[in-house]
C-alpha cells in the first residue's frame, strides 16, 4: 500500500489515513515533524502574496526557507516536498533531516521569459518502498492544468543517500 501525506502524519491526526492518490497540502501554522523530533518545519504565509513558505528547522535553528511549497511530508527522516513556480524555485525537493542541505530530485524544464525558473507544475501523489509518485503539468499556465496532471504521472527513485 502506498504510503500518502495522511497515513504518515495520523499520529499527529491531521487528516487520517488518505487513500493512494491524496496529497497533503500544507496549512498556516503547521508544524510537521518525523518520529525522532530533531527536526520541524514551520508553514507560514509569505506576506503579501499569500504563497505558503516552510521553515526547515534543526532544533531552533532555521536550515532552509522555501516559498511557495505545495505539498508536504515526512518518509522517515526525510522531508519530501513540491515547491510551485509562481513565487518559488519549481521542483521537487528532499531534505535528510539533521544531514545534509536540502536537494532537488525533480528540475523543471520548460523555461520563458515570464517564467525564468521553469513553468513547470508537480503535485505529489505519495511514496512506497522508497518509490515517490507524483503528477507533472509542463506549463502552470494552461487552460487544462488539472488534466495535465492527472494524465502525466511518475514514478522516481528517492535517492539511496537520502534512506528512510
Amino acid at each position: 500500500m502506498m504510503r500518502t501525506a495522511g497515513c504518515l502524519l495520523l499520529s499527529l491526526m491531521w487528516f487520517g489515513c488518505a487513500s493512494a492518490s491524496s496529497r497533503l497540502t500544507p496549512r498556516i501554522g503547521d508544524v510537521l515533524e518525523p518520529e525522532s523530533g530533531k527536526c520541524s518545519v514551520l508553514i507560514t504565509e509569505e506576506p503579501g502574496v499569500g504563497a505558503l513558505d516552510a521553515k526547515l528547522r534543526l532544533g531552533s535553528n532555521t536550515v532552509a526557507s522555501v516559498m511557495d511549497v505545495a505539498e508536504i511530508f515526512w518518509t522517515g527522516e526525510t522531508l519530501v516536498y513540491s515547491v510551485k513556480p509562481i513565487y518559488g524555485d519549481p521542483g521537487i525537493y528532499v531534505w535528510r533531516c539533521a544531514s545534509s542541505p536540502p536537494v532537488k530530485i525533480v528540475r523543471p524544464t520548460n523555461f520563458s521569459k515570464a517564467w525564468p525558473q521553469g513553468a513547470d507544475y508537480f503535485r505529489l501523489v505519495g511514496e512506497e518502498n522508497g518509490k515517490l509518485t507524483y503528477e507533472y503539468a509542463p506549463d502552470v499556465d494552461s487552460k487544462s492544468l488539472d488534466g495535465d496532471l492527472r494524465t502525466n504521472r511518475k514514478t522516481i527513485d528517492l535517492p539511496v543517500s537520502m534512506g528512510r
